[in-house]
């Protein structure tokens, strides 16, 4: 069956190559010999089809019997007919003509070449196919852009972006980027940066690379500190698109090339490839792959701020207007506020120096931070749990839970009140700047403002944002260093159903379930101890983050031990809040723990002796599984005193776990609010008020 290359969907009709060439796109017939290209010792002809303005489309057979070539090879055969032809596109078709790759370059006005590789199946429809071979040919107007202030205010905004962006890389891959590495090299030869990410991200055979570049742009944060309309946002958007396409393109073309080879491999062989190109083909949420990256983008890597609301809301309104129209997904979240970022503080740090020593005690910034770095948190989570529900977070700022809502704007009166008094003066400087409200990185945008600050920071009020700067051969700063005189944390200890320290409860409420080796790292005694079990689902309602969060303080403050897997994005960030106390924690992961590398962040706790770790796994389960995560619950269960479950989906293993504690006579605890509705109907108590500490 030939794949269905069609203008259109519904047009049945099926075309070879060169006819689609011919009849759709109007490129004139050729007739010329075969041009054969040998590499290794296989054969390849290359047949020409068609001509337009220069341009020749040629057709390479496999050999009967033979797949597709590879990638490398392609790229092989690409270079030898390119002595021959100009640009050429070339069609590689496999024995039973029911796959075809279509290569070519990619050429737009002041743009650097791109590499492009479009794989059609039989069946599949061809209108993204056409689109794209539509625009080959002298380009002679560029392709749809974000913005119409021109190229030079983009490869402005590029020189700063790029840079940055490959900063972000090179913590998740530094061997390219140190001295001797492929795109060190690159720099050196001065080669100009914004060619070389996209040659980087083409070309590579090392798929490392390719996952650093892809994890830098989810996680790349641009800000304009007075965006005015948003002519520089839309820059930024303009640089980091086809970034994110040549990062699709390439994982596409690697998850095919393995599901042609059809080697053995490993299920989860490139699984975060195939999660992301099934996020960006998902039709539901996104009508083309154009769509999901621009709207990544806007609710992703753009952040923007102005003291003139109308000049926000003229913002907001051209950034949508790039996502364009016919979206099939609700409007993404833009990272948009009203205020002045020169006017507040952008970390509770330069608070407390603005307060001094005492200032800052007495005005309580300690707990103006953790409440900030809260209600960033739930914000976080909040919103990965709508987009993994719905697939697009469904509010917009203003849209907030009501709680979020209400101590998101106590919080900046907080701040504003608290930050006042470090200024002796009103601040000097225009009616607007009088009038216009302060804005507090912090407070607004805490998970980035806590990892380090924004990576770019454009315009000329630039200066008053800090950024994460470090240049390509220097360790970067705000990369995690390791300790200069490493602890040994590796001793661990066993212990069986006879031996003493095996706690009792285990095996009289597991029975034949109760693991036959207990693996404890850390100080074994806090197993003997009291201890409050703590679970989360994974996916949990707006309010309930920081009610979690709260609770984890509350806890905290109270001083009661607690157990858990800390796994889910809730469980994870109450763990956070509960180390910095002074009261045990337990941790079970679900797999095993010996060769396990602890977070920075246990490493104090751990050489206090408030921090232990216990798994029922050994030998080297490294990943956890759903299998493994089951059996851990259990564990915890097994080993708490009481239960506190801040939310549990129906029908949940955290709801299940609520049913055994009650059955095994403890004290199971959660939230009361109306989501939490069926654990209460289960015989769950609500708190607060809380239970004292546990006798001990």
């Amino acid at each position: 069956m030939r794949p269905r290359i069609t203008p259109a969907p519904g047009d049945a009709e099926n075309l070879p190559p060169g006819e689609i060439l011919r009849q759709r796109l109007d490129w004139s017939p050729v007739s010329a010999s075969p041009l054969h290209i040998r590499t290794g010792d296989v054969d390849f002809p290359l047949h020409p089809l068609a001509m337009r303005s220069g341009l020749t489309a040629l057709q390479c057979p496999a050999p009967l019997g033979d797949p597709l070539p590879e990638y490398t090879t392609r790229r092989s055969i690409r270079s030898e007919v390119a002595r021959r032809y100009n640009d050429p596109l070339i069609i590689f078709t496999d024995a039973l003509r029911g796959v075809e790759v279509w290569q070519w370059v990619e050429r737009v006005p002041e743009r650097p070449a791109i590499y492009r590789e479009h794989e059609a199946r039989a069946g599949e429809d061809g209108a993204l196919l056409l689109r794209r071979l539509a625009a080959l040919g002298p380009a002679t107007t560029p392709r749809s852009t974000w913005c119409q202030s021109g190229a030079l205010q983009v490869e402005a905004t590029a020189a700063s972006v790029l840079p940055a962006l490959l900063r972000v890389a090179r913590r998740r891959y530094a061997a390219p980027f140190q001295a001797g590495g492929a795109v060190a090299q690159r720099l050196q030869l001065g080669i100009e940066i914004r060619h070389l990410a996209h040659e980087t991200i083409e070309a590579t055979e090392d798929i490392r690379l390719l996952r650093a570049i892809w994890a830098a742009l989810r996680e790349f944060a641009v800000l304009d500190p007075a965006c005015g309309a948003g002519g520089r946002l839309l820059a930024a958007g303009e640089v980091l698109e086809p970034l994110y396409d040549a990062c699709l393109e390439r994982m596409q073309s690697w998850v095919r090339e393995v599901e042609r080879t059809r080697a053995r491999h490993r299920p989860e062989k490139l699984s975060d490839f195939r999660a992301a190109l099934a996020r960006a083909t998902d039709v539901r949420r996104h009508p083309d792959r154009l769509h999901f990256i621009r709207h990544t983008i806007l609710q992703a890597n753009l952040h923007g701020a102005d003291p003139d609301p109308c000049k926000v809301a003229e913002c907001r309104e051209r950034l949508l207007h790039a996502l364009g129209t016919g979206t099939a997904s609700r409007p993404p979240i833009l990272n948009l506020r009203v205020g002045g970022v020169a006017l507040g503080v952008s970390t509770a740090g330069e608070l407390r120096q603005r307060l001094g020593p005492a200032g800052a005690a007495v005005a309580g910034a300690g707990q103006i931070a953790e409440e900030a770095e809260a209600i960033g948190r739930a914000r976080q989570i909040a919103r990965r749990a709508r987009v993994a529900a719905d697939g697009d977070v469904a509010h917009t700022a203003g849209e907030l839970d009501p709680l979020l809502s209400v101590r998101l704007e106590a919080l900046r009166g907080a701040v504003d009140a608290t930050a006042a008094r470090g200024v002796p003066a009103p601040h000097p400087g225009t009616s607007q700047h009088g009038s216009a409200r302060p804005l507090h990185l912090f407070v607004e945008w805490n998970e980035i403002m806590r990892h380090g600050g924004f990576d770019v920071v454009l315009g000329a009020a630039a200066d008053a944002v800090r950024e994460r700067r470090a240049p390509f051969g220097a360790a970067n700063p705000a990369a995690p260093q390791p300790s200069p005189s490493p602890v040994r944390m590796n001793s661990c200890i066993d212990l069986s159903p006879g031996d003493t320290g095996y706690p009792a409860t285990v095996a009289e409420r597991l029975g034949a379930g109760a693991p036959a080796t207990l693996t404890l790292r850390g100080n074994a005694e806090l197993l003997t101890r009291p201890l409050m079990g703590i679970f989360c689902s994974a996916n949990v309602p707006d309010a309930l983050p920081l009610r979690a969060l709260d609770a984890a303080r509350d806890l905290r403050d109270a001083g009661i031990a607690t157990i858990g897997g800390f796994h889910t994005p809730t469980e994870k960030a109450m763990l956070e809040f509960l180390l910095r106390g002074q009261q045990p924690v337990v941790v079970s992961p679900a797999r095993e723990i010996e060769g396990m590398r602890l977070p920075s962040t246990w490493r104090r706790p751990f050489e206090e002796g408030r921090l232990l770790l216990v798994s029922r796994f050994g030998g080297t389960l490294r990943r956890p599984t759903t299998r493994t995560a089951e059996a851990r619950m259990l564990l915890v269960g097994a080993l708490a005193s009481s239960v506190f479950i801040a939310h549990a989906a129906p029908a949940s293993r955290t709801y299940r776990r609520a049913g055994e504690g009650i059955r095994w006579g403890l004290p199971v605890f959660t939230i009361d609010d109306p989501h939490n509705s069926d654990l209460l109907l289960l015989g769950v108590r609500p708190v607060p008020p809380w239970p004292g500490p546990p006798a001990g």
